[in-house]
């Protein structure tokens, strides 16, 4: 892994890959594929990354005409999501990857043979991390590449993000106003009470949500594992579909039952996956309105700040939340439920189960 300057996260979550001379022997506009030889042993780094829930991208400066139906010969055109295969600088290309995937620059790596590609990426993002083609060997041994877990939803992340390039397409083409769009994908969200099978899939949504996540608070998977058998708090798993496929488990609430007629919501954290289509709000909407139908006399929610999660700063304020207290990063939210309105379910649908 090349030394750089920039602060990188501690996981990578995307690998962006050239093409000539990196994933194939050759230029392909040039030498024509039949001319080509292919890295097969790459390819089976890629898969592996693929399994262990790492999302790949393509960032190569070449034909995308001529490009798409060689990755489709390979068998691998499906292994990617949102490549960028133009003539714009890579780091252009690799800051768009990063915006379509909604993830940060410091959880993505790129790979490339050209030392003047990787250079002229580090001069504007030296946040990413970067790899030499010809050190792909000792990618699957980098811990930087080794989840702390593996999970269903892991493994189905690719898919995921597939799915999401057809709503992005359909997004494009789309007349009218994007709240009309959102209505039209019939975004359906269940929140139910987490299992002791969820157990996994709940950690790797606390430590790996940034933007996201109102609390910051990294349970590890013993702290989690208590608050889901104890009868103090009521842990919940959000998951998340449309007329385009499932989100899969994209969130997790987390309120702690401080008496009777008391709920202070200690954790609300979401995928990156459904930012922007309002699952936050709906959410905080229907435990406003669980609360005032269990008869709670207080709702409290907490937000801590950071570079990351600042833009949902107001997110408790705007549904009807007043502030409490503050100190430094901190905001505490308070809502009366016997007093206060609750506002009106927004585009999305949304059902609780046991």
């Amino acid at each position: 892994m090349k030394s750089q300057t920039g602060n990188h996260a501690e996981k990578v979550k995307c690998l962006v890959i050239d093409l000539d001379n990196t994933l194939w022997d050759g230029v392909l506009i040039e030498d024509g594929r039949e001319n080509l030889s292919v890295n097969r042993e790459l390819i089976e780094v890629l898969q592996q990354l693929d399994r262990r829930g790492i999302l790949l991208s393509i960032a190569s400066k070449n034909d995308e005409d001529a490009v798409v139906p060689f990755l489709k010969e390979l068998g691998i055109e499906d292994l990617f999501v949102f490549p960028k295969i133009n003539w714009n600088p890579k780091s252009q290309n690799i800051a768009a990857i990063a915006a379509d995937i909604d993830i940060g620059l410091d959880t993505l790596a790129f790979i490339d043979d050209n030392q003047f590609e990787l250079e002229e990426v580090q001069f504007s993002h030296p946040e990413v991390r970067l790899l030499n083609a010809r050190d792909y060997g000792s990618i699957l041994h980098d811990p930087v590449f080794t989840p702390d877990r593996i999970t269903r939803e892991s493994k189905s992340r690719r898919q995921f993000y597939r799915q999401q390039m057809l709503r992005k397409r359909a997004e494009q083409t789309h007349n009218g106003l994007y709240r009309d769009f959102l209505r039209e994908c019939n975004l359906e969200v269940t929140v139910r009470g987490a299992r002791e099978s969820d157990l996994d899939r709940v950690v790797e949504i606390v430590q790996r949500t940034n933007q996201m996540n109102f609390s910051t608070n990294r349970h590890g998977p013993e702290r989690v594992k208590e608050m889901l058998h104890s009868r103090k708090f009521n842990m919940m798993l959000i998951e998340a579909s449309d007329r385009f496929g499932r989100y899969g488990s994209v969130g997790v609430v987390i309120i702690q039952v401080v008496q009777a007629g008391v709920w202070d919501i200690q954790d609300l954290m979401f995928s990156c996956r459904i930012q922007g289509k309002g699952v936050d709000e709906a959410v905080i909407i229907h435990l406003m309105q669980a609360a005032r139908d269990e008869g709670v006399q207080k709702l409290f929610g907490n937000f801590r700040k950071t570079q990351r999660n600042r833009q949902f700063l107001n997110t408790y304020r705007r549904l009807g939340f007043g502030l409490q207290e503050q100190h430094e990063n901190c905001y505490r939210y308070v809502f009366y439920p016997s007093r206060d309105n609750t506002p009106p379910a927004n585009h999305v649908m949304i059902k609780q189960e046991a």
